[in-house]
């Protein structure tokens, strides 16, 4: 049994000759002969397996070790993938790992550097503040006992010496 040949421009030449432009038609024939060559080769290939069950046994054989080939291709491929994803990813935490340590160095030093000006800062502030309360200090003893020999000093001995001018002045 020979496969039924159908060529698709002769199918075109006729429709063109009795001028049949509709292309829904042009799809319902092509979808027609495609349908039909399925059921054909369906045909035939049951009448071929009951035919000559050994030739269909080879064949899905061959076709078996045809997809195992594949499967294995495909398996390596994958598993090539995964180690490779897998190694990268180890490279890429050692990667991070080694730069989280870079950067805990970076603000520990910067740490204390800041901490190392903060006590300076701080032991200037201290020695500047010290500085001008003992001047405020001073300062103002210096206006207390001015103000103290003012307010004190300063009638008694007017009350002294008016005392002796004027008991010299009572006694002349």
């Amino acid at each position: 049994m020979q496969p039924l040949k159908v060529n698709y421009s002769n199918t075109e030449i006729f429709i063109s000759d009795y001028f049949i432009d509709d292309s829904s038609l042009q799809k319902q024939l092509r979808q027609t002969y495609k349908q039909a060559f399925k059921e054909v080769k369906f045909n035939k290939l049951v009448e071929l397996a009951e035919k000559s069950p050994v030739l269909i046994n080879d064949a899905l054989n061959n076709l078996q070790g045809q997809l195992n080939g594949f499967n294995w291709r495909i398996d390596n491929n994958v598993n090539t993938s995964l180690n490779h994803l897998t190694e990268e990813r180890k490279k890429l935490i050692e990667f991070l790992l080694s730069e989280r340590i870079e950067l805990d160095k970076i603000v520990e030093r910067e740490r204390e550097i800041l901490t190392n000006e903060a006590d300076e800062l701080s032991s200037k502030l201290v020695e500047q503040t010290m500085g001008y309360a003992q001047e405020l200090i001073k300062t103002s003893l210096i206006y207390l006992i001015t103000l103290l020999t003012v307010i004190i000093v300063l009638p008694f001995s007017m009350g002294y010496y008016l005392g002796k001018r004027l008991r010299n002045s009572k006694n002349n």
